[in-house]
């Protein structure tokens, strides 16, 4: 054994040490062999002790006792295996398998992605494709259209697996290109990658659509008729009638499609954020127009046109039980655009919301250094994919 893995030894005795009273108490028969290392028929802190003793060479399992106490199935007997058999002694997992979902990590303090997640992954990367579906001039005669939006494909997508969604949207003066995630250096494409990579999220889907519901959707320039700032509005319309089912009836998502199949069923593996702007549609439409279909949202420095805290809680009492799984918001210190309007947006939500949000659980409020800048919203996307579809914090 190596320093290091001898030091990380170390360190796992001592909490398995002083995890030892909390379970100790808590012995759970086991239901299936796994994890009953000493095949007492009780899995506990000892069958822990018995993993530890062996990573560390101190004594010889028999095979069978190896295949019991390596609970994560990675082939290898570790310290890992002491802490999760710890954590089912404890009651904290129903299951073995229900461990391999990821829990909500810690947030990055302020703007310090590392750098190894900003780097292009050359072994194993994702894809990005163009795809065309089919919706309205909403803001309009509500006439048929086309439109186009990027799809993220995370590495060795699988048509015969099931994959989370996350719809991301771009800012007032943008369109789908504005996250840039078809570009050679696409720091959130490279983000996606490596967090897989690592194993640090579930390999996932990202939509990149246009946020403008007309015709003229990708003209940027806000003509008299203020048409290409009004059709923001309507989006929800597009992403509830069209582009969601469009996604669930081409790629390998949890919903089980068919012509007006129940949307509300996958929620939970639906997400929906964006910056600026499309921070306003995810808090307007996501969660005050579609939260019946989606559940894990993101408002990286909201428009000043969110809704305000009390209109926020108005909307989520007209849907009765839907819960909501994440609501992470961030916004710049120094964002002069934005501060103050998502700050509204925010305070006094958690206490209105009849405890459908809970502080530091299931809603996040995150202020970082910055302004109303892509550097802040670098910071909303990492930590958003980090969290979103994750069990706990």
């Amino acid at each position: 054994m190596n320093k290091k893995a001898f030091c990380m030894l170390i360190i796992a005795t001592i909490c398995t040490t002083m995890m030892w009273s909390a379970v100790s108490g808590n012995d759970r028969t086991a239901a299936t062999q796994l994890g009953d290392v000493d095949q007492n028929k009780i899995v506990n802190a000892e069958d822990a002790l018995l993993v530890l003793k062996q990573a560390a060479k101190m004594i010889e399992l028999t095979d069978e006792q190896k295949m019991l106490g390596n609970v994560n199935k990675d082939q290898t007997e570790d310290a890992t295996d002491a802490l999760w058999i710890l954590q089912y002694a404890a009651g904290l997992y129903e299951t073995f398998s229900s461990m391999n979902l990821p829990q909500r990590p810690d947030l990055i303090p302020e703007q310090l992605i590392p750098l190894q997640y900003a780097e292009k992954n050359t072994e194993t990367s994702g894809s990005v494709i163009t795809i065309q579906y089919e919706t309205k001039d909403y803001f309009g005669d509500e006439h048929v259209i086309t439109k186009d939006a990027y799809v993220y494909l995370p590495p060795e997508y699988d048509e015969t697996k099931q994959y989370n969604v996350m719809y991301l949207m771009h800012g007032v003066g943008g369109t789908k290109t504005e996250w840039m995630i078809n570009r050679q250096d696409s720091h959130v494409k490279n983000y996606f990658d490596n967090l897989i990579a690592l194993g640090e999220i579930e390999p996932m889907i990202a939509v990149f659509p246009t946020g403008r519901s007309c015709a003229d959707y990708n003209d940027t320039s806000n003509n008299g008729m203020n048409e290409n700032m009004n059709a923001f509005y309507l989006f929800g319309k597009e992403l509830r009638n069209d582009l969601i089912p469009y996604i669930d009836a081409n790629f390998a998502t949890y919903a089980e499609y068919e012509p007006g199949y129940d949307m509300t069923k996958a929620r939970d593996h639906r997400a929906m954020a964006g910056f600026s702007m499309g921070g306003m549609q995810t808090v307007n439409i996501g969660i005050c127009e579609c939260l019946d279909i989606i559940s894990n949202f993101g408002a990286f420095s909201a428009a000043p046109t969110t809704y305000s805290a009390n209109q926020i809680n108005e909307h989520l009492r007209a849907f009765g039980e839907f819960d909501i799984k994440l609501f992470y918001n961030v916004c710049g210190s120094s964002d002069a655009t934005a501060l103050g309007s998502h700050k509204a947006a925010v305070d006094g939500l958690v206490e209105g919301s009849g405890k459908r949000l809970m502080d530091h659980k299931n809603f996040i409020w995150h202020q970082v250094s910055g302004g109303h800048s892509m550097g802040v919203w670098y910071v909303g996307i990492y930590n958003f994919a980090r969290m979103a579809f994750c069990d706990t914090l």
